[in-house]
This record gives structure tokens, sequence and C-alpha cells, in this order.
């Protein structure tokens, strides 16, 4: 186990013994007072926490809101976080450090109210005239109070340890910002934190996430619901997306799409499929929104503002590679390649992926310039970008002598 979890458990263990002693001291009728006031002190900041966190991040400090600042901290030269999809990161991310900080100071105030409660709530007098106590009622009530103490602050600190750690280890290089991606920081805090989240400490804390980490881990801006599944997803998607293009660009491609490098390129889009099939649909908007601001980490230049992750025809983009490898065949004749060329036309524009793929990494057809200027046509026809356009114009180059 290691010294997070240690810290956690004993942490877990002081709050439940104090709890004890103090529930037995208080007696029954005072601990479930005591227990009243705390159950209502989380119930505020549950409930509530969005407009306080809301305007704690209004709040105006040298000419800037905290918004402003904290969005100035993790802003890099590559990603634009001053959107509403990044936006609602720092707003969740500082309402839960809200969350923790107000309902630790809220509970301390509360003593006060306590305090004059207990004027009223006194325990039961014996026939001899003596408070009855009930010390074993209280311990018991003391000890419940204990346990959702800790659920209150422990659950919400195990899910954002858990979201966090999700978002640095997906994160390919270039989308953190970069004065905090370093070993130094952002990946040996990870170190530490994938540690705590492997125990069965995290475990046991993280099942309460329905009753509190869930609920403040999401934040409305506008008219939309965000979370922090929702950033995560897209940066594993990113991620992927990063990983499958690396892997085409290490592939021999300048003889053009072949039947021996062809597999590469369906493996990656298949990779990319698998990755989109797993997002909700709910998901799929997130990361169409999200994904064409984090592209100029992802994919340097390459504009991204085309690709629609609920667009992508698997089927369509294995028939436009199987296309090219047969144009590249020496003996093939003119009129199978002229119906494998209209083939591979029609399946790349349906594909919405290869256009993509191939501007990430540089892979191209060589086509006569008869061929092109086919292509040229057919796009006119069709109802697509003028990004897209160009990116598949890109992908038919006219070989010399052709």
């Amino acid at each position: 186990m290691g010294i997070t979890s240690l810290v956690v458990l004993g942490v877990t263990g002081l709050i439940l013994i104090f709890s004890m002693l103090g529930g037995m001291l208080k007696g029954s009728r005072r601990s479930i007072l005591r227990l009243i006031i705390v159950v209502a002190c989380i119930a505020v900041m549950v409930f509530f926490n969005e407009k306080i966190t809301n305007f704690v991040l209004s709040i105006n400090v040298n000419g800037k809101t905290i918004e402003e600042i904290a969005i100035n901290m993790v802003n890099n030269d590559k990603i634009d976080f001053n959107q509403d999809s990044f936006k609602a990161i720092i707003h969740i991310l500082v309402g839960i450090v809200v969350y923790l900080v107000g309902l630790l100071l809220l509970l301390i105030v509360s003593n006060i109210l306590y305090a004059i409660l207990i004027i009223f709530v006194k325990p039961k007098k014996d026939d001899m005239g003596r408070y009855k106590r009930h010390k074993l009622v209280g311990l018991i009530v003391g000890a419940i109070q204990g346990i959702v103490v800790c659920i209150a602050f422990c659950n919400v600190i195990t899910g954002a340890s858990i979201d966090v750690a999700k978002i640095i280890n997906e994160a390919p290089e270039g989308v953190l910002p970069e004065k905090v991606n370093n070993t130094e920081t952002i990946y040996g805090v990870n170190v530490k934190l994938d540690e705590y989240n492997k125990s069965k400490v995290a475990e046991l804390y993280s099942k309460g996430n329905v009753l509190f980490y869930d609920r403040l881990s999401q934040c409305k801006i506008g008219d939309k619901t965000y979370n922090l599944d929702q950033p995560i997803k897209t940066i594993s998607f990113a991620k992927t997306l990063k990983e499958q293009t690396d892997k085409v660009q290490n592939e021999d491609f300048s003889k053009g799409i072949t039947a021996q490098n062809k597999e590469v390129l369906k493996d990656a889009i298949k990779a990319i499929q698998d990755s989109v099939d797993s997002l909700s649909k709910d998901e799929k908007e997130y990361v169409n929104d999200m994904i064409k601001t984090i592209a100029p980490a992802v994919a340097g230049q390459v504009d991204l503002s085309g690709l629609d992750v609920t667009e992508i025809k698997l089927d369509k983009a294995e028939e436009a590679i199987d296309a090219a490898a047969a144009l590249s065949e020496k003996d093939i004749s003119k009129e199978n390649r002229d119906k494998e060329f209209n083939k591979l036309v029609e399946a790349t524009i349906e594909s919405n992926i290869l256009p993509q793929i191939a501007s990430m990494s540089n892979v191209k057809v060589d086509v006569s310039k008869e061929e092109k200027q086919k292509v040229e046509d057919k796009l006119k026809e069709k109802n697509i970008s003028a990004e897209d356009m160009e990116k598949i114009k890109n992908m038919f180059v006219v070989k010399e002598g052709k």
C-alpha cells in the first residue's frame, strides 16, 4: 500500500475515532443533532456548489476574474482554452476545490450553530435527577456521522484523482500545457495518483460516486451540460488518432498505397473506428467540438475542421484503400484501372476519415493528369467543405511521365 493510501486510511481512522468518542460524550440526543447539522452542511455544498463556484470564478483580482487567471495558467501556444468545452473543465476542477474547502469551513462554522442549539436539546434525566446520555447510542450515531463525513470528502477526492490521472495518461504530447507537462510536475504527480487509484482504499471510496462525485464533476454553461468524462474520451480519441497516424507515417508510402502496406492503413482506420464506437451520441458531439481545438497539438498544422466522428465509414475507407492498392499494380488493364479509380474517388469522399489520415501522414496516390482532373470534376459535384476538398485533391498526385 502506497503512502497516499496510508494517509487517506489514517485520516479516515482518525475521523471515525473522534466521531465515535464525540458521540459517546454527547449522548444520543446531541449526537443526532450534530449528525443532522453535518448532513445539512453536506447537502448545502452539494446542491449549491455550482452557484458558489460561478461566484468564485467571477471574483475580480487585479482586473481579471479568477476564471481568466485559471485559463491563462493552462493556456499554451497550440491550444486555445478560451471556449466553453475547455472552460467547463476549469469550472469542474475549481468546483471540486470549492466543495472541499467550503464543506470543511462550513463544518467548522456549524459548531457555533450546534453550541446554540444544544442549549435547547438536553439529555433526559433519570429518577435520581441525573442526565442519561445513552453513550452506546451516541457512539453508534457518532460512527455514522464519521462515515458520512469520510465519504463526503474522500469520495470526491478519489473521483478527482482518478479522472485527473486519466487525462494525464491519455493526453498525447502537446495537449497539456508545456509549462506543466514534464516529469517533475504532472507526470511526477501522476505516479502517486496511479498508486492511490489502484488501491483498495480508492476502490472503496469510489463506490459512492452517484451520491457526490458524479454530481460535482459536471457543470452547465449556456444550454449545455459538461462533465469530465467528455474531455477524457476526447483526449483518449486524440491519443488513438495520434498513435495511428504515427504508425502510418512510419510506414513507407513513397510508392503510394500498395498490397504490401495497405493493411497498416486499414488497421489504423479500424483502431480509430473502434475508438469512435466506444463513444455515446453526446460524447461524439463533444469530441467533434473539442477535437478541432486540440488538433494543433495532435496533428500539427493539419486542419481537422472537416472531421466528423459520426460520419466515419470504415467499409468505404477499406474499399478506397483496396482500390488504391489495385491501381499500383503494374499489369492492371485500362478497363480495370478506370473501374478501380472511380471506386477509389467515390469511397474516399464517402469515408470521411481517409482524407484526414492522408493529410496527417502524407499518404499519396499516383495518378495521371486526366485522372487528377476527374477527381477535381467529381469534387465539384459533391457538397463538401473547401478544406476537405483540398485534402482530397492533395491525396492524388500527378506522377512525372503520366
